[in-house]
């Protein structure tokens, strides 16, 4: 569901939304060993992610991979997806939700959640990347930043509603 004006580039989804990347994890000087993606409920409801898929976009738009979700999100409530670990030290993240396979660039790259229709939900795209939602991806991360969503909100505008920042862990 959204709330959208035509023409307008603030539409609030009301469904979950990506609401931090982080391909950094593990390289010299990442705070943390393993990538991440965390989700994030701005809903009042529950909601099923069984077969939902998260996937991951190289810059050049070639799927890098996807595995399947599981778990239910409760209202104003983090989802935490592991990624990859890299080869350097760093903080062990957090028990996550999921675990997935995937090695995100630290610098460029695009992640995608559909839900169990294939349908997609949220999309990222940061750096130079081909996929993005907007105008324009939002910029591009480093081994000690992530993309985070402001305030929660999807308004399919990478760059203006991603700021770039210290990884955090909720």
């Amino acid at each position: 569901i959204a709330q959208c004006l035509v023409g307008s580039e603030m539409c609030i989804r009301d469904s979950i939304v990506i609401d931090e990347v982080y391909g950094g994890g593990g390289n010299a000087g990442a705070p943390y060993t393993n990538d991440f993606v965390e989700l994030f409920n701005p809903t009042a409801r529950n909601v099923d992610l069984g077969g939902w898929t998260l996937r991951y976009y190289s810059a050049s738009g070639n799927l890098g991979n996807s595995c399947t979700l599981t778990g239910t999100l409760a209202p104003a409530g983090y989802f935490l997806v592991q990624e990859a670990a890299g080869a350097g030290a760093g903080e062990a993240l957090p028990t996550s939700e999921a675990t997935c396979p995937a090695s995100l660039s630290a610098s460029k790259g695009t992640v995608e959640l559909a839900d169990a229709s294939g349908s997609t939900i949220d999309l990222v795209g940061y750096g130079a990347t081909k996929r993005f939602e907007g105008a324009a991806a939002a910029p591009a991360l480093g081994n000690t930043t992530a993309a985070q969503r402001v305030d929660h909100r999807d308004t399919d505008q990478n760059l203006s509603l991603i700021h770039i920042s210290e990884p955090t862990r909720h």
